[in-house]
């Protein structure tokens, strides 16, 4: 069983490494509590894993490709507008922490299912029979030591750089991979010019959001 979870562990701390989702850690580090990102993240990666392990297989057929891709996007999306909001009400922080550690759990299990972590998990377990258990470990400890130093480089930057510029980066980060994992559903469902046009109008909208966000602050 050792060494399944061993196995298991290499196998998914280095595919998560300069991964979406760590980008997506980052991102949200500079701007959550540290007890949010910790409680949102480790329910994702325990539930992600739980559906590599016992229902694998089957994940495909239940859940088609194409609207794994549009929840994800649409939540880089969500996550890009959030960070340019501001909050300096007390009420208002007291909202926002009821329910950023379910939003971060969202983000998260959204843009990792059917990502190459969780595929390498699926592999695992359908490769070694009766040691589910194992690989469900090892993959769980892989996935957060490698979104925790996402979350150590987040909170890094967070206290270097200003907040206005952070806020920045994390939209830019946010939108581009937004808009980079809608396209290919998009393409899909639509054909490559309304696609095309899509991302283009979303571009265009960000931008208007952006520049009306910073007009207020």
């Amino acid at each position: 069983m050792l060494h399944v979870v061993w196995s298991s562990f290499v196998l998914v701390c280095l595919a998560e490494m300069a991964d979406k989702t760590q980008f997506l850690v980052i991102g949200l580090a500079s701007k959550y509590k540290l007890r949010q990102l910790v409680v949102g993240i480790t329910c994702s990666v325990i539930l992600l894993n739980l559906f590599a392990v016992v229902l694998g297989r089957a994940l495909s057929t239940l859940i088609p490709l194409t609207f794994v891709e549009l929840l994800a996007g649409l939540s880089f999306l969500v996550f890009a507008v959030m960070t340019l909001r501001e909050c300096d009400d007390e009420d208002c922080q007291v909202r926002q922490g009821r329910f950023v550690s379910i939003a971060i759990a969202i983000a998260f299990f959204a843009a990792e299912l059917g990502d190459k972590t969780q595929l390498g998990a699926i592999s695992l377990a359908a490769t070694n029979p009766g040691e589910e258990l194992g690989v469900f470990l090892g993959a769980t400890a892989g996935l957060l030591v490698a979104d925790g130093i996402g979350v150590a480089i987040g909170l890094c930057l967070g206290r270097k750089l200003p907040e206005r510029l952070m806020k920045a980066i994390s939209f830019c980060v946010f939108s581009v991979f937004g808009i980079v994992t809608l396209y290919d559903p998009l393409r899909e469902l639509l054909g490559p010019q309304a696609a095309a046009c899509g991302a283009a109008g979303l571009m265009a909208a960000l931008a208007a959001c952006y520049l009306h966000m910073r007009k207020r602050a």
